[in-house]
């Protein structure tokens, strides 16, 4: 089970608040369960749920019923109500799953199905789900938004800002389908000073991604602090992500940790379908790679962009 609006009460009230909202979800769902069920939070605003003896699809569906019914009614967090949205994803044992990590992979299918539908929704996992799933990550990884690649020099330039401002006005571009990529490496140093500049870009209607994370040191007390949309996996694991189970697990806690600070995962470098497939079970959000494509001048953008959109309708229909 998902809620969201979490990440919204973070950044709006603080962390302080985003705590208490979720203590206050942990009371309502215990309130709708019975004694021998279990309830855990997985991370970031994610709960997983275990109704032993409940083997019969009609007995989830009504607990999922209940489970929306409960998060129906505003919470109240600092002085203010907050509503949330829930989305239900129901996997049964042994029928969709041999082992824990099969049966909530699924179970997480499920729900991400439930938020395709629409917020409030819940959904039975089913074997079409998962051929669904691939085929959602190819979608998703629609070209969209223009990213920019920064260096160091550029970001640290005391009028950077103000040098963003006016490529925007002198472009033309939405600022809203924008992109800054920066480095990790760029970002480890006089944190402070770099989480006040990453707000004004936001404020300027810019996403913000941090590129070949895994690689190199890392402090996640940082990164939790930064205003920041995505992290990107290095290619350097994705590359050997179906054959080497140390990459496996780096890439699959990535993804893990990014989501439970309310962060999208763009997995760099992807190449094959087994790769793609792999990614997609571990709900990595989108992907970037030869795959989708090799790089093309910006003259013939706008033709391949043309063709993606043909191509995933075709896929779609």
């Amino acid at each position: 089970m998902q809620q969201v609006y979490c990440k919204f009460v973070n950044d709006s009230l603080g962390h302080t608040s985003g705590d208490l909202l979720i203590q206050e979800v942990s009371r309502r769902l215990l309130g709708t369960l019975r004694k021998q069920d279990i309830v855990a939070r997985i991370g970031g605003d994610e709960f997983g749920i275990i109704l032993p003896e409940a083997d019969e699809p009609d007995d989830l569906v009504e607990m999922g019923q209940r489970i929306l019914a409960a998060m129906t009614e505003a919470f109240r967090i600092a002085g203010e109500e907050i509503f949330v949205t829930v989305s239900v994803g129901i996997a049964i044992g042994p029928a969709h799953g041999r082992d824990a990590e099969e049966l909530m992979r699924n179970a997480d299918t499920a729900m991400f199905h439930a938020k395709d539908q629409g917020r409030n929704n819940m959904q039975l996992y089913t074997d079409k789900l998962n051929t669904r799933a691939v085929e959602r990550l190819k979608i998703e990884n629609n070209p969209r938004r223009v990213s920019v690649n920064l260096s160091f020099k550029q970001f640290r330039k005391p009028d950077f800002l103000n040098s963003v401002k006016r490529a925007i006005q002198d472009s033309g571009v939405d600022p809203n389908r924008l992109e800054l990529e920066l480095t990790k490496s760029m970002v480890m140093h006089d944190v402070d000073s770099v989480i006040q500049v990453l707000k004004r870009i936001k404020a300027l209607g810019i996403e913000i991604s941090i590129d070949d994370f895994g690689t190199g040191y890392s402090s996640l007390s940082h990164i939790r602090r930064l205003p920041i949309d995505t992290i990107k996996i290095d290619r350097s694991f994705v590359k050997e992500v179906t054959t080497s189970a140390g990459d496996a697990e780096i890439a699959t806690a990535i993804v893990a940790l990014a989501h439970s600070l309310n962060l999208k995962v763009i997995a760099e470098g992807v190449e094959t379908t087994e790769q793609l497939s792999f990614l997609s079970s571990r709900r990595c959000d989108s992907f970037q790679g030869f795959l989708a494509s090799p790089a093309v001048p910006a003259e013939k953008f706008q033709a391949f962009q043309a063709d993606w959109h043909d191509r995933n309708a075709r896929t779609s229909a």
